[in-house]
């Protein structure tokens, strides 16, 4: 009896076995097909490279990039579609399109969650160095005049050239930054003047004053009380005021026991009427007027 319900019971637990061995198996193939039917994503991390150029005139292009992090599974590669590009000064994201392939060539992006950073392209204005010339002369009522730029370090583009505008002028006395006006023209003539970051050393025009040398008399005499004015002169070492020019010396009139130096006041005029006397650096060959001192002899009664 007793052996009996063992038997019974050891059956019972062995169903019991059985069935639930059955549910398990069959639990783990429904997770199994789940899992082949919704696999879990690879993550990748790509970033597009960051390029940056002087400008040229050709584009500056882009489909390369590396894996940040993550990994592809072994046999697995990833390529860019297409390219990224830029050729006018300015800045732009690398927005690139990636699939990943297998050792096939089948697309296999689905299998990969993929996050992609973007580097950027550049292209920067190109550097250059201008200068304009220094130059000088003296006075003589003509422009002094300049149009040369040079170029002095940096490189234009294949048929651009540096087109001046206008000259520097410079006509009275004085100096002048030489700023001539200009612009950059390409092959074509189309004004390119942007595609250009530049760095300006301006020279100086300078007109000298001319200059003028004055000869003037003197003389001496003795104290009368009188004034004595003396208004001799003339240009020496060949200077001379220019054509329709009129130049006008006031003398001094002296009267005190001394020397004085026999020096005018000029005045030198244009044809207007206008002063033009700072175009002009006088010198003085000057004579003196000496006035000497009376002598009074005085006697005295013995």
């Amino acid at each position: 009896m007793r052996s009996s319900k063992i038997t019974r019971a050891s059956s019972l637990i062995y169903v019991f076995i059985t069935v639930s061995s059955a549910a398990l198996l069959s639990l783990l193939i429904i997770l199994s097909l789940i899992g082949t039917l919704n696999p879990r994503k690879v993550e990748i991390g790509i970033t597009t490279e960051t390029l940056e150029k002087q400008y040229d005139g050709t584009p500056l292009t882009s489909n390369s990039a590396v894996i940040k992090y993550g990994d592809l599974i072994t046999g697995h590669s990833f390529k860019a579609q297409g390219y990224c590009e830029i050729t006018e000064i300015g800045q732009i994201e690398n927005i690139l399109d990636f699939i990943i392939v297998d050792s096939t060539g089948a697309d296999v992006t689905e299998m990969y969650d993929l996050s992609v950073e973007y580097g950027t392209l550049t292209v920067i204005p190109r550097k250059l160095s201008l200068s304009t010339e220094s130059r000088s002369k003296t006075y003589d009522g003509t422009p002094l005049t300049s149009s040369k730029i040079s170029l002095v370090s940096g490189n234009l583009i294949l048929g651009d050239s540096i087109v001046a505008l206008s000259e520097s002028s410079i006509t009275e006395v004085g100096s002048i930054s030489n700023e001539i006006p200009y612009y950059i023209a390409s092959s074509s003539g189309d004004d390119v003047t942007k595609h250009y970051d530049i760095k300006h050393t301006y020279g100086k025009l300078n007109i000298i004053p001319k200059a003028l040398n004055i000869k003037t008399s003197g003389t001496s005499k003795t104290y009368d009380g009188k004034g004595i004015l003396l208004d001799d002169w003339n240009f020496i070492g060949g200077t001379n005021i220019g054509n329709g020019e009129k130049i006008s010396l006031v003398f001094h009139e002296f009267t005190e026991v001394g020397t004085h130096k026999n020096i005018p006041d000029v005045l030198i005029t244009d044809e207007s009427g206008r002063d033009i006397t700072d175009r002009y650096k006088i010198t003085f060959s000057a004579e003196s007027i000496t006035i000497n001192k009376k002598y009074l002899a005085i006697s005295t009664g013995s």
